[in-house]
């Protein structure tokens, strides 16, 4: 009861809060500078996550037979959702749109819709950090990727969104290491959920490990959510899985058409390579090291090692 009332208070508290950040936004954007500009557009980011976690982390309560695929953004995400819907559907491709099976939570929450509705067993993916997800006894599978490919895919990623980035890629080098995304840096948003890594509920995977082994990878995930595969059918999923099939598909995962926000038009496609190493190609010997001291500062203490191509300790 005590919990209980405690989430109550908390989800009010932050709805009062931001009514008042809304009310500063709508002022503030009458008066143009670049200060305001800044100033709006940092106020803007958290509106959006204190909406996201008051309507998930407080007010959403999870089932027993939830399933969390979560990632940080570019990481695996599309991939992990058609896994699990050719485990827990007959995998038929007579769809509009995967989120009508499996729905991006932050979406979900974003448009207001009541994720109560739905049938168990829900499926849902996210890039929530650890803190803001809400918490049962109910399965979640993180997958971790090479940051260095995850900061590659982001850059070419903007032009999807049309969003017209001008910069080099050094430069949004600096921006990824420092800043990141919405869920923070790539360093953040792993490591929180790294240092869960006891918990029996999480699943651990690398996305390097994924594109290797996909088949033991699936078996895998189905033993952890107790999902069984037919007789026969591991070699159709193995196949629907397949980069080249669900690049022919991709309209059947396109972004564009679940996110509540209207974008610009977009210039390249959503599933763009998913390669292992493309870093490579991009980042120069200084770039590099920078990365490997702040991996080593910030995850090499928890236990993790750059080497994204063996599967992790402690990985459920």
């Amino acid at each position: 009861m005590i919990a209980i009332a405690l989430r109550k208070s908390a989800y009010y508290l932050l709805s009062a809060v931001n009514k008042i950040l809304k009310i500063c936004l709508r002022r503030l954007r009458t008066r143009q500078s670049k200060p305001v500009n800044w100033l709006v557009g940092k106020l803007g980011v958290w509106v959006t996550k204190i909406d996201l976690i008051r309507r998930g982390r407080l007010k959403f309560i999870a089932r027993p037979d939830d399933i969390f695929i979560v990632t940080y953004p570019r990481s695996g995400t599309t991939l992990m959702r058609m896994i699990l819907y050719q485990l827990t559907t007959d995998g038929s491709m007579e769809f509009e749109h995967i989120s009508q099976f499996i729905p991006f939570f932050d979406y979900l929450l974003m448009k207001r819709q009541d994720p109560e509705k739905l049938p168990s067993p829900r499926v849902f993916i996210t890039h929530f950090r650890y803190r803001w997800l809400p918490k049962g006894n109910c399965k979640y599978i993180y997958i971790i990727r090479d940051g260095r490919d995850v900061m590659v895919s982001h850059f070419h990623f903007r032009a999807y969104w049309g969003l017209r980035y001008t910069g080099t890629f050094s430069e949004f080098f600096n921006q990824f290491m420092k800043v990141g995304c919405l869920q923070g840096t790539w360093f953040d948003h792993v490591g929180e959920w790294w240092s869960q890594r006891g918990n029996p509920n999480i699943l651990f995977l690398n996305y390097e490990e994924l594109r290797r082994d996909l088949a033991g990878c699936i078996r895998r995930i189905a033993d952890f959510c107790g999902l069984e595969i037919e007789p026969g059918r591991l070699a159709k999923i193995l196949e629907r899985c397949g980069f080249a099939f669900m690049k022919e598909y991709q309209d059947r995962f396109d972004g564009r058409k679940e996110c509540p926000v209207k974008l610009p038009p977009g210039s390249t496609d959503f599933i763009r390579k998913g390669q292992v190493g493309e870093w490579q190609e991009y980042l120069d010997p200084g770039q590099q090291l920078r990365f490997e001291k702040k991996f080593q500062r910030r995850l090499g203490r928890l236990g993790l090692k750059l080497n994204f191509t063996e599967v992790p300790e402690n990985a459920g």
